[in-house]
């Protein structure tokens, strides 16, 4: 039950996701494409950011009233998993935007990487701290996989993008307000 609690809104973001990466796609000059990939990452944070913080105020009492009171305590793991979400969307930019740059090679071995990396950290994470672990395996993989392991891309592309991320988000704000 947490994971589709967790998961259910995630075609909100995947949708945004499909909408607006052929604009990628279609950009000739890399940086543009860099650009507008982080603009992307951005908007997807932001979504995600307001259902998280939705489900920490709320998603308790909507378990309950769902399932049940026996059930709120899946509300913890189902928080958990919300950040996983979110970090496997922006995970799936960052695979477009490897493919749009031909990198096909790259994703099949990290995607091996992650597979080894999955086991052991899901068997330690579970064993620590059962089904909230089991959770907290998927974020940590997830931010493994989104960062680490996409870092070593082209010299640090996917690197220079999360950073971009960062350096661009006080201007969107003041553009917002």
């Amino acid at each position: 039950m947490a994971v589709t609690l967790a998961t259910s809104w995630s075609f909100v973001v995947l949708a945004l996701v499909t909408s607006y990466f052929p604009a990628v796609y279609n950009e000739k000059d890399e940086s543009a494409a860099a650009l507008k990939a982080t603009e992307l990452n951005i908007a997807i944070a932001g979504i995600s950011l307001c259902v998280i913080v939705g489900f920490a105020a709320v998603g308790k009492m909507f378990i309950s009233m769902l399932y049940g009171p026996a059930f709120a305590d899946a509300w913890l793991p189902a928080l958990i998993l919300c950040v996983a979400t979110m970090l496997s969307t922006m995970g799936a930019i960052s695979s477009r935007y490897i493919l749009k740059t031909s990198g096909y090679r790259y994703l099949s071995c990290k995607s091996l990487i992650a597979l080894i990396l999955c086991v052991p950290l899901s068997f330690f994470f579970i064993t620590y701290d059962g089904i909230v672990g089991a959770a907290v395996s998927v974020v940590v993989l997830e931010f493994i996989s989104l960062t680490l392991l996409n870092y070593g891309y082209k010299k640090g592309t996917v690197l220079k993008m999360h950073l971009l991320m960062f350096g661009a988000l006080p201007g969107m704000v003041r553009r917002i307000l």
